[in-house]
């Protein structure tokens, strides 16, 4: 399955570098979406950067549910705080590395984490910088 015409619009790639990893990465589909992060998502989706209808926005989030889903609750949010401290994170970046690490995940691309840097059992790695 593509990305739907909003989904693209919300990628807003930067050069062809990130523009193949990311494509690369809708349609291989590797690893898991935190709950949290659709929430934001959608929230971001209808917000003035961009700004999608209502409508659109939830197609957006709806083609994020073909990853794997990570529910994050209480203790996810436990966790994170000790991760927001023992790697001066900010607390939603520190949510992002406690969903990847029961999921297994052994890579966590992010733009905002310091690239090659271990979190608990992830590497984060900048798709930016080469993979």
């Amino acid at each position: 399955m593509a990305p739907t015409k909003a989904a693209k619009r919300c990628l807003a790639p930067v050069g062809p570098t990130r523009d193949d990893a990311l494509l690369d990465l809708w349609r291989e589909r590797p690893g898991p979406v935190g709950t949290h992060v659709l929430q934001a998502s959608y929230v971001n989706l209808r917000m003035a950067g961009y700004p999608l209808s209502a409508t659109e926005a939830p197609e957006v989030v709806s083609d994020c549910l073909a990853w794997e889903v990570v529910v994050t609750g209480g203790s996810s949010v436990i966790k994170a705080t000790l991760f927001e401290e023992r790697f001066s994170l900010p607390f939603w970046d520190a949510m992002i590395v406690v969903a990847a690490n029961p999921a297994g995940a052994d890579v966590l691309l992010s733009e905002d984490l310091s690239h090659g840097q271990r979190y608990g059992e992830v590497v984060a790695r900048n798709p930016s910088a080469g993979l």
